[in-house]
């Protein structure tokens, strides 16, 4: 199933012709299978340094710009901004992260509670000169104090424990923020964030109550369930939309190989649409659960 599910996700990428995928991801299984680690992969205008295979890694080395529409979009909200604030919150080894920075006129702040993660992203933000990064080896939440990291394999799909579950033999201690405190407490409000916190998504956004209102669009993983929409719909945001950058279009419709729906405010679309982008009547969409599965190969 691995194999099937990893050649429908290149086949449906918008980031690479089928054939050159493919053939980067036999690469990279001769590169497991010799453990011919470490290594470093090219994304966007950037480089990151890989110690071993993970999910990420795998999307980096077989597609580049893996979120091919999501990335592309916030590169050009922060390239037509003369001053903006990005927030990756759920940073991993910091692909977005580095990529947002790219853009000389982005202060970028990258959240990764994750010890061994943490220190992978604060290594490839320094190889690659990125001084307007902010790193932040912190859980954002709904409230302060601290909570149970679950750790896993592969360090990138840690999450926090559940309310009342208790901690394992497998977690760590890690203190919890809310954004609002952080934000006041940096004087830093983010107008474009991508949130992937493996299910803790709504929390974080509970503890975001007074910034919300200068943010313009949110990326958030699984950002279609109905709590996120009910959420995001009381604060006027409109969405779950779906960015298809090469036509440039936000849709009901999921891309090909899904990525993690957007939220705008009302100022973000009418900025998009000044930069070309149009909006399909909204529907009921189901979101493709494949993007998720590929993290596990």
């Amino acid at each position: 199933m691995s194999l099937i599910n990893t050649l429908k996700q290149i086949s449906r990428s918008d980031a690479v012709p089928t054939w050159q995928g493919l053939c980067k991801h036999l690469c990279w299984q001769f590169r497991r299978a010799f453990g011919l680690f470490p290594v470093q992969l090219a994304i966007s205008r950037s480089r990151i340094f890989v110690e071993g295979p993970s999910g990420v890694a795998a999307l980096t080395n077989s597609m580049g710009m893996y979120d091919s529409n999501n990335m592309h979009l916030i590169r050009l909200m922060l390239d037509h901004s003369p001053e903006i604030t990005f927030f990756d919150i759920g940073a991993n080894v910091g692909t977005y992260t580095l990529i947002a920075s790219e853009s000389p006129n982005a202060q970028v702040y990258a959240f990764e509670p994750h010890p061994v993660t943490f220190s992978q992203l604060a290594r490839n933000v320094e190889i690659n000169n990125r001084d307007q990064v902010n790193l932040l080896q912190i859980v954002l939440s709904d409230k302060e104090g601290t909570a149970a990291l679950i750790s896993a394999a592969d360090p990138s799909l840690a999450h926090i424990a559940a309310t009342g579950s208790g901690a394992t033999g497998d977690s760590l201690k890690v203190t919890t923020r809310t954004l609002d405190s952080v934000c006041t407490e940096r004087k830093a409000w983010p107008q474009v964030l991508k949130l992937d916190v493996e299910g803790h998504q709504l929390e974080v956004l509970r503890g975001f109550q007074k910034g919300i209102a200068k943010a313009e669009i949110l990326l958030i993983e699984d950002g279609e369930e109905e709590d996120t929409r009910t959420w995001m719909a009381q604060q006027q945001f409109s969405g779950p939309y779906w960015c298809h950058f090469r036509n440039r279009e936000f849709s009901a419709q999921v891309q090909r190989r899904a990525e993690d729906p957007a939220y705008l405010s009302n100022n973000a679309q009418q900025r998009l649409k000044r930069l070309g982008f149009h909006f399909t009547a909204k529907a009921e969409s189901h979101h493709d659960s494949s993007h998720q599965e590929w993290k596990h190969e």
